[in-house]
């Protein structure tokens, strides 16, 4: 990157930055993004994603750089004519005036030109001056339209929306809310570069009581002690943590010392599931949203649910697999939740087609009960083939273990079911068709075939106990493929849910998930055959 940039590397090595230190290179990552942006998504090289990320976090950072400089004095839009601030009513300042004042003084620029339509070059000298005035002021405002920060309400016919101020300058028009706020904005700037404490307090007060009024709804107080709050306890690092150390306790108690390893496991899982379910209803709090919103909050909210499972199963077990297998599930998708908190904040907006409360209540939660069972079913399904192969001797705990996972597996089944005829139901809703053929769909119904399929074999004969076990294990295979290879098609009507750079991940998984079949159930008939010769 830094060599395509013609960038030099840092002497200590260290990947950080400045903007000044990058700035050589802007017109050389421009140039290249332009070329990247044009590729096919699927056709972009880990390079080529690199750069438009970089390029897209150099465009937020312009605007937020550029944000405030209406309020900033500007030498180079007045110029150094008297008679032009005289004529403005801008002599007294001790700085050059800024763009807003300028512009809240347009109208008299308007006026003059108006009352000499002969142009330019029969002007005046004072009205000359006012006309390059308006064409530098226009210049300016032309190149100013950035989106962020959104500081400004403005109420229109359709609703409010939030601008960042150059918009609301050239959008407001006769807002008088929209012109007091961006006015307000630049008396806090102006306090803030003066180091005028009292006047800075006072001003941001009368902002937020200005942006308040008229119906403008600002984040409660509340809210944001809550968020500061989730971000400093980060109950979901915690957990990993818990259910790390209470799987390593499982395994301990599967060799040795078996009593209090297992009740060290179910205290450690106990207080990681406190912390999962606390981060899930701080969220839940936070956003005004039911837990489950976005491709993060699947994977915390089914890892809560495989450990929430595991614990009500231990509780009748008491052998401690299904601590090892909630453990082991809970730990994991926190991990894989933590690839998508990488790359910025997870309590972003809601997408548009998702903003329904009973809907996301209902149909996304359903659907992610459903893909827990499936999961927890899975582990399970590795743990009898495994019992089977190392330990046939230990038939009361094997049968355990399966009769746990055909529950599961059936208890996947209900709730997938139930979610995907819900999906439907709000697919007619919102598109005005009930079924559409959704890719996305479409996956969740393969796993209503597959767990169908696989309990109708068991109940007719066809496959026997490891026959449901390798269904098992098969399941979670097909809940990756719902939950993450549908997105890597980026077609349909989910298409909030797309994913990139997962596809040699998953196959990976396949891989691994066949190679242990293969060498499990190989494993299996060996024995069989060593037992009956």
């Amino acid at each position: 990157m830094l060599q395509a940039l013609g960038l030099p590397p840092h002497a200590d090595g260290s990947r950080r930055y400045s903007f000044s230190a990058v700035h050589p290179g802007l017109a050389k990552l421009h140039e290249l993004a332009v070329k990247g942006s044009r590729l096919p998504p699927g056709a972009r090289t880990p390079f080529d994603r690199e750069l438009l990320r970089l390029h897209q976090a150099l465009e937020v950072y312009g605007e937020l750089r550029e944000s405030f400089s209406f309020a900033l004095p500007a030498p180079e839009l007045a110029g150094s004519k008297r008679e032009v601030l005289d004529h403005l009513g801008l002599a007294d300042l001790e700085k050059p005036p800024s763009f807003l004042q300028l512009f809240q003084r347009a109208q008299r620029i308007a006026e003059v030109l108006r009352a000499h339509p002969e142009g330019p070059d029969n002007l005046p000298p004072l009205e000359r001056e006012l006309f390059a005035l308006s064409e530098r002021m226009f210049s300016w405002f032309r190149g100013q339209g950035g989106t962020e920060p959104a500081l400004v309400p403005l109420t229109g016919p359709t609703g409010e929306r939030w601008l960042s101020p150059w918009q609301a300058l050239r959008e407001g028009g006769g807002d008088t809310r929209a012109r007091r706020v961006v006015e307000l904005l630049a008396e806090v700037a102006s306090a803030y570069r003066s180091n005028d404490d009292p006047a800075f307090e006072n001003k941001v007060g009368e902002l937020q009581r200005a942006a308040h009024g008229g119906g403008a709804r600002l984040v409660e107080p509340g809210t944001l002690e809550l968020e500061l709050v989730y971000n400093r306890l980060d109950p979901f690092t915690w957990a990993e943590f818990l259910y790390g150390l209470a799987f390593l306790a499982s395994l301990a108690g599967l060799l040795k010392w078996r009593r209090s390893s297992r009740i060290s496991a179910g205290v450690l899982c106990g207080l990681g599931s406190v912390l999962h379910a606390a981060g899930i209803i701080l969220r839940m709090l936070i956003l005004q949203r039911p837990p489950v919103t976005n491709l993060y909050d699947t994977f915390v909210f089914v890892g809560f649910t495989i450990v929430l499972l595991g614990l009500l199963l231990e509780g009748v077990n008491r052998n401690g697999l299904a601590l090892l297998s909630s453990a082991l599930g809970g730990l994991a998708m926190l991990l894989i939740s933590g690839r998508y908190a990488a790359d910025g904040d997870t309590l972003g907006m809601l997408v548009a087609v998702l903003d329904s409360n009973f809907w996301l209540a209902s149909h996304v939660i359903t659907i992610a009960m459903g893909y827990a069972g499936c999961c927890l079913a899975g582990v399970l399904g590795h743990l009898y083939l495994l019992q089977v192969l190392l330990a046939p001797n230990q038939r009361a705990s094997s049968e355990q273990t399966y009769s746990t996972a055909y529950v599961l597996l059936a208890f996947g089944l209900v709730f997938t079911f139930i979610g995907t005829v819900l999906g439907g139901i709000w697919a007619d809703q919102s598109w005005g068709r009930f079924w559409g053929w959704d890719p996305k769909e479409n996956g969740a119904l393969l796993l209503v075939l597959w767990t169908t399929l696989v309990l109708h074999a068991r109940r007719a004969g066809t496959v026997g106990k490891t026959g449901v076990a390798v269904g098992c294990v098969i399941s979670l295979v097909v809940v990756m493929l719902a939950w993450f290879g549908i997105n890597l098609l980026g077609v349909g009507l989910h298409a909030y849910g797309f994913t990139e750079g997962i596809a040699g991940w998953l196959l990976g998984f396949i891989f691994i998930e066949t190679l242990f079949l293969v060498l499990v159930l190989a494993g299996i008939e060996m024995r069989k055959r060593r037992a009956l010769a």
